[in-house]
């Protein structure tokens, strides 16, 4: 997963570094980023399974191409610098790669796959002649300035039949967002549903909380509610019940 999300967000010589600092960087940054768990949403899986299916189709078609097999080496490295160029020229175009029709069809519509093999001939003789600062090639693939100065911006533009298969980025970040309200709401939902499960032992729970000194004011409304059988919680009482019944250690 690491290797296909960097490639895909631009990052092929992070990617270039082998597996083991290829996945430090994705814990550190991308997944370091998702703030909570409604980032990790439905749609942020099948984009992610969406990307694993166009890198692993690409490295295929690139291993049966006749340029690869007259001179082979870097494949690696070509397929995740061939990623990253495709999905970047898409974004050049305000466009992006259109993640969820890849995720319905389980396959890259071949007019897309063809022009991305195309491209990625282009990048691997870039990558094969580096420039005289850095002789080794697969040194060469691990500088940002191969990304930034030798291979983003230099492969021929998608036309009009291959942008087909974008979306526009202000579409594709509100399926995003879509996807990140849908995950929020049903994660509100099951907290609810487990806090309904609770109503039979809520006065056991408020009495063990406070033999611990833990009750609060916004806690103590939250208890009463659920010895009432009310499931009318504000978000600040959901928080507070939730809080406490994790320094109770009691699952929900």
């Amino acid at each position: 997963m690491a290797k296909f999300e960097l490639s895909f967000d631009g990052r092929p010589h992070h990617v270039s570094e082998g597996a083991q600092k290829c996945f430090h960087r994705y814990i550190t940054t991308s997944l370091k980023s998702i703030a909570d768990s409604s980032e990790l949403s439905e749609t942020w899986f099948k984009c992610a399974v969406a990307k694993a299916i166009l890198f692993r189709r690409l490295d295929k078609e690139i291993a049966q191409s006749e340029w690869y097999k007259n001179d082979k080496g870097l494949k690696a490295q070509t397929v995740a610098y061939a990623v990253s160029a495709c999905a970047q020229s898409f974004r050049d175009h305000g466009q992006q790669i259109d993640l969820l029709r890849i995720w319905r069809e389980q396959d890259v519509p071949p007019i897309l796959l063809d022009w991305m093999v195309s491209q990625a001939k282009a990048v691997h003789k870039i990558l094969n002649n580096p420039p005289g600062i850095v002789k080794n090639p697969s040194e060469f693939c691990k500088k940002e300035f191969c990304w930034t100065q030798h291979v983003r911006g230099k492969i021929s533009p998608p036309d009009r039949r291959v942008l087909d298969y974008g979306v526009s980025l202000n579409d594709f970040e509100a399926e995003q967002n879509l996807g990140k309200k849908e995950a929020r709401r049903d994660g509100e939902l099951e907290f609810e549903i487990a806090l309904s499960n609770l109503i039979p032992r809520a006065t056991e729970i408020k009495k063990l909380a406070e033999s611990r000194s833990l009750m609060s004011t916004k806690n103590s409304a939250a208890l009463r509610k659920l010895e009432t059988r009310q499931l009318n919680f504000t978000r600040s009482e959901k928080n507070a019940i939730k809080l406490l019944l994790d320094r109770l250690e009691i699952d929900y």
